[in-house]
């Protein structure tokens, strides 16, 4: 348990701390790698090579580790001076649809939805890596 805690911690330093490094300059493509699917290819790979004993508090150990990385650098990402810049740099608007960033990336719904993606995708991959589908009927 502790390599992947140890494992973990290392892989969200990196990953967040690139985007802490990178900040307002990157684009909103980058923004969301950083954000979310590197942090989750982590994860996975990290739960996948280091088994645990019991994967739901493995999975929610590392998902809970990068939830606080993510805390961290959305908290820098919201107080950089340049940052409301960077939100309107990414809105686009096409006659009553727009898309873009909330200025609330460190809100509770945010880091709750962070949370529920790693523990989910990590435990429905752990699920699929069992492969005991024995239950499931066919027709």
């Amino acid at each position: 348990m502790y390599r992947k805690i140890l494992l973990s911690l290392i892989s969200t330093v990196i990953i967040f701390g690139t985007g802490i490094y990178l900040n307002v300059s990157m684009s909103l493509l980058m923004f969301a790698v950083i954000s979310y699917v590197l942090p989750l290819m982590g994860n996975i790979v990290i739960d996948h090579y280091v088994q645990t004993e019991n994967v739901l508090i493995g999975s929610g150990i590392i998902s809970t580790i990068t939830t606080t990385g993510y805390a961290i650098f959305a908290i820098l990402m919201e107080n950089n001076i340049n940052f409301d810049g960077f939100i309107r740099q990414h809105t686009y608007r096409s006659g009553n649809m727009t898309m873009g960033l909330e200025p609330g990336l460190a809100d509770m719904s945010q880091l709750i939805f962070v949370f529920a993606l790693n523990l989910s995708v990590l435990y429905f991959i752990q699920y699929l890596s069992r492969g005991d589908f024995s239950h499931v009927r066919r027709k």
